[in-house]
């Protein structure tokens, strides 16, 4: 029965540390990659899956690890959508085994897809593992994931044999949206992060400053790029929808505009990918 419960703790840990409930985006986001290259075959979907399913290990159980005694002060943590860290031992071994074997699949894969995974395995470490630890020294807490994102949609062009020169021109302000939204995501923990001494780009914000610096930089994606129809009125939801962040809300709607922020995104990147012939 102990045993029992034991792999069930386990089971829960390894959830929490890879945030399994993103793996659906991080999926479509690579699968966004691969569309924006070459349709997907058999052999890139199973790339693919097992790409995003380690990049989610490596961009999140590593922060999880090292934010252990912060998030015991965030109400928003121990959630069935962010767990907790409790003990020590069994999430250090997921994070570095995570990072070991992206390394290793780097290494091996070479070329854009080793260069890619590399870069975002990278982007991790230097983010959240000291003495570095970007995620404590703004503007660089949000620039870090912002390339990030770059990287994950570049793992996708690659597993369809694409290189850097075939990444389209919107990934790069994807790229800048995402630090915009990494901006506005941080603004919840502003004062959890305060109390614990740490320095975000959203402490100097505000909470305010936080979305509309995540709108300004969406605004500036759509006057300088040009969209598809889909992606334009895709950010023009997105650049309206936040300003329902402008009022700091209590924690249980704020969480619902979270989630409907994030279905908004995995519906786009579902019918992105479908629309370029991938079913």
């Amino acid at each position: 029965m102990v045993r029992k419960m034991s792999m069930r703790s386990r089971s829960r840990q390894l959830y929490d540390l890879g945030r399994l409930y993103l793996l659906p985006g991080t999926l479509l986001a690579v699968y966004a990659g691969v569309a924006s290259y070459s349709e997907l075959t058999f052999s890139k979907s199973v790339k693919t899956f097992f790409a995003a399913l380690l990049l989610n290990f490596v961009f999140f159980s590593p922060n999880d690890v090292f934010d252990r005694e912060t998030d015991r002060r965030n109400e928003r943590k121990g959630t069935m959508f962010e767990g907790l860290v409790k003990e020590k031992g069994f999430p250090e071994a997921v994070a570095l085994t995570g990072i070991l074997i992206s390394y290793l699949v780097a290494l091996i894969s070479g070329g854009f897809l080793g260069l890619s995974l590399a870069a975002v395995t990278t982007a991790s470490v230097l983010y959240s593992v000291p003495p570095v630890r970007l995620k404590t020294r703004p503007p660089f807490d949000s620039i870090i994931n912002g390339l990030g994102v770059f990287f994950i949609f570049s793992t996708g062009v690659a597993i369809a044999g694409g290189s850097l020169s075939d990444v389209i021109s919107g990934a790069y302000w994807f790229s800048a949206i995402g630090a915009g939204f990494h901006v506005l995501l941080a603004a919840p923990d502003i004062e959890a992060d305060r109390e614990a001494g740490l320095k975000t780009t959203a402490m100097y914000l505000g909470w305010r400053g936080s979305v509309i610096t995540a709108q300004l930089i969406i605004l500036t994606a759509l006057v300088f790029e040009q969209w598809s129809i889909l992606t334009r009125n895709f950010l023009i939801i997105n650049l309206v929808g936040l300003s329902l962040m402008w009022k700091k809300w209590d924690k249980q709607n704020l969480i619902r505009i979270i989630f409907l922020g994030g279905l908004t995104m995995i519906v786009y990147l579902a019918y992105y990918a479908f629309s370029r012939g991938i079913v």
